[in-house]
């Protein structure tokens, strides 16, 4: 709460304890980035203006005796394979640019989320969660399959986990068709 009131440029916030040393705080910043600028879909980094003006900020307010660190968010990064069927009288292409619109938007460090309010810290990315974004898209039929590829190892996973005071990033949303009697 004494982050976002340090600024109108803080859009989210988390605390982390460090379960290393007692009394010391890990501050996580990620700033606000308007839905018509050109990186609003890239990741939010906090200018060091920013950090610096947070850290100020609480540094007037905390304990003498805490230590405080405050610092931009770690991303991980993820790719999404959707692969599904489109209904007969659905345009093909409009449809796997919704999905990818949405699948981004799901994900997203400032709107995503079940509730729109960015993808939750720490939160893991589970093949459920896409099914049902995907299935929600007009014009799409059947949802085959969804693999999530970590872009650290290059594997697929089965449920993409992140640390606690990490976000997803998606780099990239492969949007597969396939035709009707291949999956019959």
């Amino acid at each position: 709460w004494l982050a976002k009131e340090s600024s109108n440029s803080v859009a989210r916030v988390c605390a982390l304890p460090t379960t290393d040393r007692e009394g010391e705080v890990t501050v996580v910043i990620v700033p606000k980035v308007a839905e018509d600028h050109p990186d609003f879909m890239g990741k939010p980094i906090p200018s060091t203006e920013l950090l610096r003006k947070v850290r100020n900020y609480l540094a007037d307010r905390k304990l003498l005796t805490t230590v405080l660190n405050v610092r931009r968010p770690q991303f991980r990064e993820l790719s999404v394979r959707v692969e599904i069927i489109v209904l007969q009288a659905a345009a093909s292409d409009r449809v796997k640019r919704e999905i990818e619109r949405r699948v981004r938007m799901f994900l997203h460090p400032l709107r995503g989320g079940k509730d729109g309010k960015g993808w939750p810290f720490g939160r893991p990315v589970y093949r459920v969660d896409l099914y049902h974004v995907v299935e929600e898209v007009d014009g799409v039929d059947f949802v085959d399959r969804v693999r999530l590829i970590d872009e650290d190892t290059k594997l697929e996973v089965d449920q993409f986990k992140i640390g606690p005071g990490e976000l997803v990033h998606v780099v990239r949303v492969d949007v597969v068709e396939k035709a009707h009697d291949r999956i019959m």
